[in-house]
């Protein structure tokens, strides 16, 4: 580890016998990496402050913290972070139970430049390993290719997922409880994807994707549009999908064709079944439409 780091720490009483603690740490030039390869930074510049509340005797330990990077590159797998060209600003308020309850997140703002804007709130049950309890973001904004490069690549090594070139973006919410997503509303904007090895590849995607895992609730309708792409090098024309959605089912709501060379591919009926049981199930079918002339 290499680097220079400054510390400022103030405390003082406050009525009713709660202390209060200020503090700031600002670290420049750091250059760290651990044994497996999983943390690693080079040049990095990071300014934390927070404040936080302590009660005498129980009741909740409330903070207030900033964390600014504006500098350096950083890995902390599988996400990958270049901060001198996309600075990133993380504010958040909370507080936790002393006695070992969750620690409650009420609110957070996420703005990473020209990659990520969001926020929102969760709750973490501390452990050996902490686990969302629950959680609820607003992405602003998605935009891409920076939060492909910065959150998304490392997650799809060894895809044919992992080498693309992308661009456009995507807002909307997710919610997660005990750890997986629950319910998601996802609008896209003009997305493009291309492998780099000429597998797949999509272009103007658009739309909006919504699921939720509430059982008995009403179905969840998404519709999808493209401009074009190809898969091993088989291209396909523009086109639109429409499908309905509950926490075990996906179900086509109207024929979808997808244009080819000679004709189009025309999915009648598709449909997935115990998704999310031992035994799922998928009805489809589809015919080729060759051209009239």
């Amino acid at each position: 580890m290499a680097g220079t780091a400054a510390f400022r720490l103030r405390a003082r009483g406050e009525d009713g016998g709660a202390s209060r603690i200020d503090g700031r740490i600002t670290l420049r030039d750091l250059s760290l990496s651990n044994a497996s390869g999983s943390l690693a930074a080079e040049g990095l510049a990071v300014t934390v402050e927070a404040q936080a509340r302590i009660p005498e005797s129980g009741g909740r330990l409330d903070y207030t913290a900033t964390l600014g990077a504006d500098a350096g590159e950083a890995y902390v797998e599988p996400a990958y972070f270049n901060l001198s060209a996309s600075p990133l600003t993380l504010e958040s308020t909370g507080g936790l139970d002393p006695a070992g309850g969750p620690v409650r997140i009420d609110s957070f703002v996420l703005d990473h430049r020209d990659v990520l804007a969001a926020s929102g709130a969760a709750v973490l049950r501390r452990g050996e390993e902490p686990v969302v309890a629950q959680a609820e973001f607003e992405i602003a904004g998605a935009i891409f290719p920076g939060v492909y490069t910065t959150y998304l690549q490392g997650f799809l090594t060894g895809t044919p997922l992992a080498k693309l070139e992308t661009r456009g973006r995507v807002s909307g919410r997710v919610r997660l409880d005990d750890g997986s997503i629950s319910a998601l509303d996802l609008a896209l904007d003009d997305l493009h994807a291309d492998d780099a090895q000429r597998r797949l590849a999509v272009y103007g995607a658009r739309g909006n994707v919504a699921w939720h895992g509430v059982q008995g609730a009403a179905p969840r309708s998404s519709r999808l549009a493209w401009d074009g792409g190809f898969v091993y090098h088989a291209g396909f024309g523009a086109g639109a999908v429409s499908f309905s959605s509950t926490p075990d089912r996906i179900t086509l709501q109207e024929t979808l064709r997808v244009p080819v060379l000679d004709g189009a591919l025309v999915v009648d009926t598709f449909a997935a079944r115990g998704l999310t049981g031992d035994e799922p199930a998928v009805e489809v079918i589809i015919r080729h439409a060759k051209d009239a002339n």
